[in-house]
């Protein structure tokens, strides 16, 4: 919430009008995981906040739009971090995607920055992925809270994630992860 990056201990914290806070939430269903992710705000929030949130979004949605049969994790990667960082935001480097089947956590690595057009593996039908940029709103930087677990950005700046699970398909990219069109971006933003 707020400058949480990812994970988080239950707390006694009451959420306060003008937090935002990312809900990631994973299922297993016949053997097979998923795993996706939203962030939100709680009551009326900041324009700071709301930018964040929707240019948060957007970039998965670029990083998927990259995810066709062909490309490269480099120009995955190049294209959402070349998007966050001209609306003024940094995406966070040790938080990744992963691969997704049977295991919640596969292989490849799918990371969202510092990469090279060109590189890294390439796209191919039949891959299940998970497309997750962080973004915050100053330094990529992280820091892991005494618990271990809790991350939060170093400079105490807003971060916002969302999450889709993928499939590659010959025709492009398959979104498995059903969106709720509630939280999908409203016209005008």
């Amino acid at each position: 919430m707020n400058d949480k990056v990812v994970h988080g201990i239950p707390s006694k914290y009451v959420l306060q009008e003008g937090d935002i806070i990312a809900i990631d939430c994973g299922a297993k269903l016949d053997g097979f995981h998923g795993d996706t992710c939203l962030t939100v705000g709680v009551g009326k929030i900041t324009e700071e906040a709301r930018m964040l949130i929707q240019t948060a979004q957007l970039a998965m949605f670029v990083g998927i739009e990259h995810c066709r049969p062909g490309l490269r994790l480099g120009d995955m990667a190049t294209a959402v971090q070349s998007f966050a960082e001209e609306r003024g935001y940094s995406v966070v480097r040790e938080y990744i995607g992963h691969g997704l089947g049977r295991d919640l956590h596969e292989d490849p690595q799918v990371v969202f920055a510092e990469q090279k057009a060109g590189t890294g593996f390439r796209m191919e039908p039949g891959m299940t992925i998970t497309i997750e940029p962080i973004l915050n709103t100053g330094s990529h930087k992280c820091v892991v809270e005494a618990d271990g677990w809790t991350v939060r950005t170093k400079d105490g700046g807003l971060s916002a994630q969302f999450e889709h699970d993928i499939a590659i398909t010959r025709n492009g990219p398959e979104i498995l992860s059903i969106p709720d069109p509630e939280f999908e971006l409203e016209d005008g933003l």
